[in-house]
C-alpha cells in the first residue's frame, strides 16, 4: 500500500514524525520517497481493492517462489527503513530486492555481444592470432565472470517485469516520470552502483543523494541514474508484477505426502529422523 506500517511504534514515529535528519544525512526519508513516510494519509477504497488480489496471488505461489518473494519484500522494507540513517545501504538494498528474484528466476544467458564494448574490442584484438576454439574458450571464461552474468540477469529481469502499467499508473502528480529508454540505461547503472558500494564502500554520487531530486532518473557525468524515488517505484512494480505473473497452485502437497504411514508413532518419527 506504499505506507509505513510496523508493530514497532517507535520505529514508525522515527520514520514519519522526525523533524531533523540523522547526522550526516541531508534530509528526512519523505524527501526521497513520497507518500510512504507521510505522517497522515487519507484512506482510499481503491487501495484495499489492490491489496486483496495481491495477497491472493502471493498465497497462491509455489513455496519456493513464495519464500523468494518474501525475502525480496523484506529487503525492500529494510531499504525504506535505512533511508533514515544510511542512504548508500538503502540504495544497495533496493537493488538487492530485485536481484533476489532475478538470480533465481531469470534464465538469461550472457552473450559476447553483451560484454562491455571497449573491453570486448581489446580482447578480440589480442586474440586475433588465436584459433577459433581458443577464442571461444576465452570468451566463455570471461562471460562466466560473476559480475557479467549477474548484471545481465538483473537488467533483463527488471526490464521484463516493467509492464506498460508502470508507465501509465502511479504517475499522477509525478513531475518527471521516466520513459522506458531512460530506464534501460539507468537500471544497468543501478546495479553498478550497488556493486561498487558492496565491494569498495564507495558512496553514492552527490547528485543522487540530493533531497531536491524529484525525477525518476537523473544525469550524473553523462550517466543516467535511478533516483531513490525512481528505484523505489521500479522495485515495487517489479515485485508486484513478478507475483502477479508467476504460476499459482490451488493446494500444496503435504510435507508427509508419499511417506509410508505407521500406526506406531515412535517408528514413524524414527524413520523421518533418518
Amino acid at each position: 500500500m506504499n505506507i509505513t506500517c510496523d508493530p514497532d511504534r517507535d520505529l514508525v514515529q522515527r520514520l514519519t514524525n522526525a523533524t531533523t535528519p540523522a547526522l550526516g544525512l541531508f534530509a528526512l526519508p519523505n524527501k526521497y520517497v513520497p507518500r510512504m513516510f507521510d505522517e497522515k494519509l487519507s484512506f482510499q477504497m481503491n487501495e484495499v481493492s489492490t491489496l486483496q488480489p495481491f495477497f491472493k496471488d502471493l498465497m497462491g505461489l509455489e513455496r519456493k517462489v513464495y519464500l523468494s518473494v518474501i525475502r525480496s519484500i523484506r529487503r525492500y522494507v529494510m531499504a525504506m527503513h535505512r533511508l533514515s540513517d544510511d542512504l548508500d545501504l538503502a540504495y544497495a538494498l533496493l537493488v538487492a530486492s530485485i536481484e533476489a528474484l532475478a538470480q533465481e528466476f531469470d534464465g538469461t544467458i550472457p552473450l559476447w555481444e553483451h560484454y562491455d564494448e571497449r573491453k570486448r574490442k581489446r580482447i578480440d584484438k589480442a586474440l586475433t592470432e588465436a584459433s577459433e576454439p581458443v577464442r571461444q574458450d576465452v570468451r566463455d571464461a570471461i562471460l562466466s565472470n560473476e559480475h557479467v552474468a549477474l548484471k545481465r540477469k538483473f537488467s533483463s529481469f527488471t526490464n521484463h517485469y516493467l509492464s506498460p502499467s508502470f508507465f501509465r499508473n502511479g504517475t499522477e502528480g509525478h513531475p518527471y516520470p521516466a520513459g522506458r529508454s531512460e530506464l534501460v540505461l539507468a537500471i544497468k547503472q543501478a546495479y553498478d552502483l550497488r556493486s561498487t558500494y558492496i565491494h569498495t564502500l564507495r558512496p553514492l554520487p552527490k547528485n543522487l543523494v540530493s533531497p531536491h531530486v524529484q525525477s525518476d532518473v537523473i544525469s550524473d557525468n553523462g550517466k543516467l541514474l535511478l533516483s531513490f524515488r525512481g528505484l523505489a517505484r521500479v522495485a515495487r512494480h517489479v515485485i508486484f508484477e513478478f507475483i502477479s505473473q508467476s504460476s499459482k497452485i490451488d493446494k500444496e502437497e503435504s510435507l508427509h505426502d508419499g511417506l509410508p504411514q505407521f500406526n506406531d508413532h515412535a517408528t514413524s518419527i524414527a524413520l523421518l529422523d533418518r
